[in-house]
C-alpha cells in the first residue's frame, strides 16, 4: 500500500469538517494525485438504492458528505460505510433503524482496499471524535490507530468554547493514536466580512491559544460560507489559507496498515 491516509474529525458537528475535507482533497487532486474520500457512517440521508453503491451521483444532495466534498474537490467518493436516514449519531440512528453498523475490521478493509488504488485516502468522521462509528463504541480514533502513520486533522470553531473542546479532542487522539506524528488543526468557519471587530479579535486570539494549549500546529483557517463557492474558487482559497507542511505537504507519504496493533479504548 502506497497511499497517504488522513483522518478528519471535529470538535463538534457543523464545524466545517466536510468543507475542510473538500479543501484538503482539492489541493491534493490539483497535483494530479488520485484522491478518494470515504465516510464510514453517514446519517440524515436515505439508504442507497440498488445502483447507488456502484456509481453514487455527487450532484444529488441525498448522497451525503463524501460525494458532495468529492464533487467540489474534483476527486472520487467511495460508497459510505453505512447510510442511515435519521440525522442522529450513527449508533443511535442504527439502533432506531434496526441496522447493525459495520465493524472496525470492515472499515479497515475498506480503507486498505482504497489505499491500494489511490494516492491519498481521506476519511471523514461523524460529529466529534468520541462519536461511535462501529459496534462496541468504536470511534474514528480506533480506526486511525490501525494504521502505522496516519495524518490527523481536527476541525475547530474560532469562537467561545473552542479552547476546551479542541484540547479535549486532541488529547483523546493523542491517547488513542499515540504513534501519529503528522497532525494539525483547521479552523473551519473563520468570521466573514460581516462579523464584528470583536468577533475577529476573539477568533485571532483563539487561533494563537489553540496552537499553544494543544501543541498542535494550526494548518490554517477557512472562511465561513465556503461551501457555496465554485470548485475552482475552493481550490484557490484552500491554497491561500492552508499550510499542509505539518502533514507532509502535498507529496505522497506511504501509510501501512498495522493489523496486529492494539485498539485503544
Amino acid at each position: 500500500m502506497t497511499a497517504q491516509i488522513t483522518f478528519i474529525t471535529g470538535t463538534d458537528t457543523e464545524v466545517g469538517k466536510t468543507v475542510t475535507t473538500a479543501a484538503l482533497a482539492s489541493l491534493h487532486a490539483a497535483t494530479g494525485q488520485r484522491v478518494v474520500i470515504y465516510k464510514p457512517a453517514q446519517t440524515g440521508v436515505p439508504p442507497y438504492g440498488p445502483d447507488d453503491a456502484v456509481d453514487p451521483d455527487p450532484a444529488n444532495p441525498t448522497h451525503g458528505d463524501a460525494a458532495w466534498a468529492a464533487r467540489r474537490a474534483g476527486c472520487d467518493a467511495a460508497p459510505d460505510g453505512v447510510r442511515l436516514a435519521e440525522p442522529l449519531a450513527p449508533v443511535m440512528a442504527a439502533r432506531r433503524a434496526g441496522v447493525e453498523l459495520p465493524s472496525l475490521a470492515e472499515h479497515e478493509r475498506t480503507v486498505h482496499d482504497l489505499a491500494t488504488r489511490y494516492d491519498h485516502v481521506l476519511i471523514e468522521g461523524a460529529g466529534g471524535v468520541l462519536v461511535g462509528l462501529a459496534p462496541g463504541d468504536t470511534t474514528l480514533a480506533h480506526l486511525a490507530a490501525r494504521f502505522a502513520d496516519p495524518a490527523l486533522v481536527v476541525v475547530a470553531r474560532p469562537a467561545l468554547g473552542t479552547l476546551n473542546h479542541t484540547c479535549l479532542t486532541t488529547r483523546e487522539l493523542e491517547r488513542a493514536v499515540p504513534h501519529a506524528r503528522r497532525r494539525g488543526l483547521v479552523i473551519g468557519t473563520w468570521p466573514g466580512e460581516f462579523a464584528t471587530e470583536w468577533e475577529h479579535e476573539v477568533a485571532t486570539e483563539n487561533r494563537a491559544e489553540l496552537e499553544r494549549l494543544s501543541g498542535w500546529p494550526v494548518l490554517g483557517a477557512l472562511p465561513a460560507g465556503l461551501g457555496v463557492v465554485s470548485p475552482a474558487a475552493l481550490r484557490e482559497i484552500a491554497g491561500a489559507c492552508l499550510d499542509l507542511a505539518p502533514l507532509g505537504g502535498l507529496g505522497i507519504i506511504a501509510t501501512d496498515t498495522t493489523p496486529d496493533a492494539p485498539v485503544a479504548r
